[in-house]
């Protein structure tokens, strides 16, 4: 409704609600009938409680008037309703008097004798039966139809777009819409990326009288988009998940050969597949998946063809599909025989650190692609280092059309000098009529820096670095890191350069205002500048190399700021003997406010070895860009202990005892030590023989525990654990997760443990130790209160916080179904030709008032307890979902 409320002359009822609309049909809120000239027919309305308001709208399509008449309307009809307590309802009616302050008044209720459309509005209706009365008062061509269409407004808030399924692209604008009944109080709108786990809020302040938004996707890639507003502590989300993922650019057709042609496109950052779609006899039909940004299309070189393609993610998403480009007909760059060199796979670190590894015997892999329409076989490729070292290989591999071929030559090359190194690497064929993608070079950068032992923390603040310039020349500017940090060489490693800096950066609305580490302008942090044209452009930086030999757990952490609505992305790669591991963490994209926070990652899968790290910092695709990081740390969190004491024989030899030991509870079919800690630091570890199942084993600054053979994860929270002279565990406290019952027992070997769940507490609780039980009684192993430094579980028995999913309506043509009587009294029966999982009844306002589990081909469904009404019943089977309107009388 916009403008005066009610009707107006300016917008008429409203904009149209498509939304509304269609919801209007599924649930049946409409009728049709015809009447005659002084007729005058009632209908009966039954309105739910606790309803905001009741719309009632009467149209009919009049018949054209005579030339030259004073009034338009042929056949009048009138609308009266009338309430529950005998009150009636005239339609609005608006002022047709030609004066602006006339046309311009709100409307009133009064007999309409000028439209044929008219309707009653009323707010807070009260429940009941209430009459719709339609007169013929002047029907000069009848019979007249007309229809009757009614909607109830609750009082709830209501997100209209996206509702679902839609596809966003990362930096575009969204409008957002949502309807409430109240304009008392402003909205705030909401941003979960991973499917209502998390939220961020994008404006908190939205005037209370607004009902859209305008609404920039962040670049990232998610197939589980949702979307919350929220006004008076009501909220409403979209019901489905919906993508943010960007759309294939440049698409192009490489070649046409006979029988084939193949196009190409930009990757889409995050795609992790694509969909290639062509014309077909109505739609752009699929013709494949890949995983390339290349695609062979087999299509006769005679036809003319429109492609397009579509980027997908693992996690769901489905982008937007490209406008399709046209392949006209003809032969086109059709080299029958093209071998591409893509990529010097092993030199793409770029960066290699003499004191961290060792090249004397450097490895070449490389990458080849058949890019052409044949079928090859009998290759040549070869590399060379600084032009002088020569390898060629003869190779009897055989590629089809599009290809990849990773190969590893047998001889290495020696690196062990410090400087830059330029590997060339080639593919040659002898049919081959395309040179320019032939030969692939990569500069190599060989340093000599000290390697770092980070214990018991390494932590790096950029403060001591020299201040690099925050000109907008992008590339231009170099900068030199210090203390082992090495940016990438610009225009030939990377594009552009991480900058030292303090303070504010240069652009306003963006980049953060001083550092994580003093939180003044006197602290240093490192940034990238997306000024003028910087946009979309990658920054490497490599970190010195860290020995984790020793350590047997470690955390990588660094602070990060992206602060700006063209923030890009930040990625952390590691590179261990040899090997890169991209995205040890999942990449940050998008805004993420204008603070510090902290990104932590748990190096488990590279401790005991040598490592070292890279953040890939790219620019947005606008000024609002400059992303920054700080205070890099990694700590590692343990000591290594030689191997236990097994044999139970009271001895330990501790490697290194510098660090407190916390302790680790296990509970295994099997007896084993109680190991206490090495308290007086004498290297020595006293034993107390326990045979039995509980077990407590030295670990390293670790604090969980897990139980290996009952129906739940029992997780420990403390670690002033003592072992009493009766056989008891005292101080315990454990967080509960994974229950499928309110009973939770298991038994191992001859020790018992069972107990009810009560309200966070073990009740009943039975716990023996050698057959030897505990006194039965009351003992609180957890508790739902936060207390500081722990987090507790929640307990969910059943499948009580199961959600419930909603189906597309779909039923085959050999489903078939009768539901009778209807309309219906005490019951209603359904019967079916195949098994009927479950049946729901609705109201017209969507509440569920009845379900019932069937599981055969019949079913009496009880519905003595319904009010009289009109209700929605849906028949759910394996396959369909059939939705039936029913009247209950």
């Amino acid at each position: 409704d916009l403008g005066n409320p009610g009707p107006d002359f300016r917008f008429g009822f409203g904009r149209i609600n498509l939304l509304s609309a269609a919801q209007t049909i599924e649930q049946h809120r409409h009728l049709a009938d015809t009447i005659e000239q002084a007729e005058i027919i009632t209908h009966y309305l039954d309105v739910p409680e606790n309803i905001h308001e009741v719309k009632i709208m009467l149209y009919w399509t009049d018949f054209e008037s005579s030339v030259g008449t004073t009034k338009a309307l042929v056949n009048d009809l009138d609308l009266v309703v009338t309430d529950p307590g005998n009150t009636s309802y005239l339609p609005w009616v608006l002022s047709h008097f030609p004066h602006p302050d006339s046309l311009n008044a709100p409307a009133t209720r009064k007999v309409d004798n000028m439209n044929n459309v008219e309707q009653v509005t009323v707010t807070q209706p009260a429940a009941g039966t209430w009459e719709i009365q339609i007169s013929g008062s002047q029907v000069p061509q009848g019979p007249q139809p007309y229809f009757i269409t009614w909607e109830f407004v609750n009082g709830d808030i209501q997100l209209t777009h996206p509702v679902g399924g839609e596809s966003f692209v990362p930096g575009s604008t969204e409008l957002i819409r949502w309807d409430s009944p109240y304009d008392d109080a402003n909205f705030t709108l909401e941003f979960s990326a991973d499917n209502g786990n998390t939220w961020s809020v994008i404006s908190d302040n939205i005037p209370g009288n607004r009902r859209y938004h305008e609404w920039t996707p962040p670049g990232l890639v998610t197939g589980q988009g949702m979307l919350r507003i929220t006004q008076n502590e009501q909220s409403s989300t979209n019901e489905f998940p919906f993508s943010i993922i960007g759309v294939p650019q440049n698409i192009q057709v490489d070649w046409v050969c006979e029988n084939f042609f193949r196009i190409s496109w930009d990757e889409v950052f995050g795609a992790d597949a694509y969909v290639v779609r062509k014309l077909g006899e109505m739609y752009m039909d699929s013709i494949g998946t890949t995983t390339n940004n290349s695609f062979i299309v087999e299509d006769p070189s005679t036809s003319v063809s429109w492609v397009t393609v579509q980027a997908v993610s693992d996690d769901g998403a489905k982008g937007q599909r490209a406008i399709a480009i046209r392949k006209d007909a003809g032969i086109f760059n059709c080299d029958g025989v093209d071998l591409a060199m893509e990529e010097i796979k092993s030199a793409e670190w770029m960066v290699y650190n003499l004191a961290c590894n060792d090249q004397e015997d450097f490895p070449v892999e490389v990458k080849i692609r058949n890019s052409g329409s044949e079928l090859v076989t009998n290759l040549q490729t070869g590399y060379s280092l600084n032009d002088s070292v020569v390898v060629i290989k003869n190779l009897e591999a055989q590629l089809i059309p599009d290809e990849l071929l990773v190969y590893l030559f047998p001889e290495t090359i020696e690196i062990n000098e410090t400087g830059h190194y330029t590997l060339k690497a080639w593919v040659s064929h002898g049919d081959d009529s395309n040179p320019t993608n032939d030969t692939i070079a990569r500069v190599i950068s060989v340093i000599d820096e000290e390697m770092i032992v980070p214990f018991p923390e390494y932590h790096q603040s950029f403060d001591d670095f020299t201040r690099c310039v925050t000109w907008p020349t992008c590339e231009q500017v170099i900068c030199d890191l210090e203390e082992g940090w090495i940016n990438l060489i610009n225009l030939n490693q990377d594009e552009i350069d991480w900058r030292p800096w303090g303070g504010p950066t240069p652009t306003n609305l963006t980049g953060p205002p001083h550092d994580n580490t003093t939180g003044d302008e006197t602290g240093n942090y490192l940034f990238l500048r997306a000024s003028v044209t910087c946009f979309d452009k990658e920054a490497i930086m490599v970190s010195p190399c860290f020995d984790l030999t020793n350590a047997e757990s470690a955390t990588f952490s660094f602070y990060y700021h992206m602060y700006g609505i063209h923030s890009g992305r930040i990625h952390v790669d590691a590179f261990m003997n040899n090997t890169i591991y991209h995205d040890i963490m999942t990449p940050l994209i998008g805004e993420q406010g204008n603070e510090w926070l902290q990104a932590v990652i748990p190096l488990d899968d590279f401790v005991g070895n040598i490592v070292s790290f890279r953040f890939r910092g790219v620019t947005g695709p606008g000024q609002l860009s400059d992303i920054a990081i700080d205070d890099v740390a990694i700590v590692v969190e343990g000591i290594s202990v030689l191997p236990g004491d097994a044999n139970c024989d009271g001895t330990i030899d501790v490697m290194d005892v510098i660090t407190t030991l916390n302790y680790v509870l296990e509970l295994n079919p099997q007896p084993f030590c109680f190991e206490n800690a090495d308290i007086n630091g004498d290297g020595l570890i006293d034993v107390i023989d326990v045979l039995g199942i509980v077990n407590l084993v030295l670990a390293e600054a670790k604090s969980t525990a897990a139980v290996s053979s009952a129906p739940a994860n029992i997780y420990l929270n403390r670690n002033n654990i003592t072992l009493q002279s009766d056989g008891t565990l005292a101080g315990l406290q454990f967080e509960i997760t994974g229950l499928e019952s309110d009973q939770l027992s298991f038994e191992l070997s001859s020790h018992q443990f069972s107990s009810n769940i009560v309200d966070g507490k073990l009740i009943g609780i039975i716990f023996s130790m050698d057959n030897t039980p505990l006194p039965a009684g009351e003992l609180t192993l957890f508790s739902f209160e936060q207390s500081p430094g722990l987090k507790w579980g929640h307990v969910t028995a059943g499948n009580s916080n199961a959600e419930r999913v909603k189906v597309n309506s779909f039923v085959d043509d050999g489903f078939q179904l009768s539901i009778f009587p209807n309309p219906a009294k005490d019951q209603v029966n359904v019967q079916a030709n195949r098994v009927v999982d479950f049946v729901r009844i609705s109201n017209q306002l969507g509440q569920v008032v009845k379900e019932k589990m069937v599981q055969t081909m019949s079913a009496v469904i009880n519905t003595s307890h319904l009010s009289k009404g009109i209700y929605i019943l849906e028949v759910h089977t394996r396959e369909e979902v059939s939705v039936h309107k029913i009247v209950i009388d």
